[in-house]
């Protein structure tokens, strides 16, 4: 099974809820490969986010999912995941 980081960003009045950004260039083997890599490198994920959606938008949340909760998240029904 792969997992991916993924930000839950916050929201502002007038905005979507449930904003995600999902960090696809890299994939871990398992959880906990994920979480080291996340908080070894939270300088450069936070980073990422602040260039995509700018300071006033902080992420609420950073985590480590499996690629079938990113697939759910964005809609795919079981029978379309690969």
């Amino acid at each position: 099974m792969k997992f991916m980081i993924i930000a839950l960003m916050t929201t502002l009045p007038n905005m979507i809820p449930g904003e995600a950004f999902i960090f696809t260039t890299q994939t871990f083997k398992t959880v906990e490969e994920c979480k080291t890599f996340a908080r070894q490198n939270m300088v450069s994920i936070n980073m990422r986010l602040i260039a995509e959606y700018g300071p006033k938008r902080p992420p609420r949340i950073i985590s480590c999912v499996s690629e079938d909760v990113v697939k759910e998240m964005m809609g795919l029904k079981k029978e379309e995941m690969i």
